[in-house]
């Protein structure tokens, strides 16, 4: 893949065809966005996320039959990103070339799709074709049908590489990554530790603006419980669990006049956060024992 700086990338580089433009070839040939939890666009994502990070806290949690090395891969699992809303078009053959989740984000732990592929037939294309671990595997191990109402998780590094096979109706799917915390908020931090937050504010505060806007924390976790268990100081942690608040859920603090307002309130030097939510009360959060499996 290719990321542009910003939406005001030239035509040309727009390799992943984010404005469904009519080109002859694009990275990725499928139509997508991105939805939170409280996008206003679809309410209905509430519902999904709900129920997956049900299911994946029973995973952490070692419910029963519940393998104990599982529940270990996911013990810091305690993030996840917007839902990915996919369509892959059947006029053009839609697909999507072998790939592993995790290639430009080293924090995702766990990929999980959902179908919603009413009447699918075994001639429509469309598979989940998954890879034996190693990245530009050759040997196939699975191909999954995107069948209606069919879950389909796997891990997000390159044990697991996969594709979409090109398809022969309208293929719709919702995926969500699931993220180890102590990963993120390293990327978030610059890789230079819980201090290390102030100086990538200083020098790049979009970075951090930006993991504020997509994460999500996995319930019954509050996003100030995230941030506490990978280690940031607590002053720290409220003051973005505060701006999470609004950024996540696609609102602006109303004092804001632009995003840019966002720096000051990263550095702590703009009180109005503090004024529109009182700190969020701190509360010792214990990893879940393994008790299952």
């Amino acid at each position: 893949r290719k990321k542009a700086p910003s939406h005001n990338m030239d035509v040309e580089e727009d390799l992943m065809n984010r404005d469904d433009r009519p080109y002859k070839w694009t990275m990725l040939d499928d139509n997508m966005a991105y939805c939170g939890d409280g996008d206003v666009r679809a309410p209905s994502v509430r519902l999904d996320t709900t129920a997956r990070d049900a299911l994946v806290h029973a995973l952490k949690s070692g419910a029963p039959g519940v393998r104990p090395s599982i529940a270990g891969r996911l013990a810091r699992v305690d993030l996840r990103e917007k839902a990915m809303v996919t369509v892959y078009r059947a006029s053009s053959r839609g697909r999507y070339q072998q790939h592993v989740d995790s290639h430009d984000a080293k924090f995702r732990c766990l990929s999980t799709l959902l179908y919603f592929n009413e009447g699918w037939q075994a001639g429509d294309g469309g598979e989940n074709r998954l890879f034996k671990e190693g990245a530009f595997s050759t040997r196939v191990k699975a191909d999954t049908a995107p069948l209606a109402n069919r879950l389909l998780m796997f891990w997000a590094d390159d044990e697991c590489p996969h594709e979409v096979l090109h398809t022969r109706r309208d293929r719709y799917a919702s995926t969500i990554w699931y993220a180890d915390a102590d990963l993120l908020v390293h990327d978030m931090t610059g890789g230079r530790g819980p201090s290390g937050l102030a100086q990538v504010v200083a020098e790049d505060h979009a970075k951090v603006m930006g993991h504020l806007q997509t994460a999500f924390p996995v319930a019954p976790l509050r996003f100030v419980d995230v941030l506490l268990r990978a280690g940031l100081p607590e002053e720290e942690a409220q003051r973005l669990h505060a701006l999470h608040s609004f950024l996540a859920y696609d609102r602006r603090p109303p004092a804001w006049i632009a995003w840019d307002n966002g720096k000051r309130a990263l550095e702590g030097t703009d009180e109005r956060i503090s004024e529109l939510l009182p700190p969020v009360p701190c509360k010792t959060i214990e990893d879940p024992p393994l008790t299952h499996g």
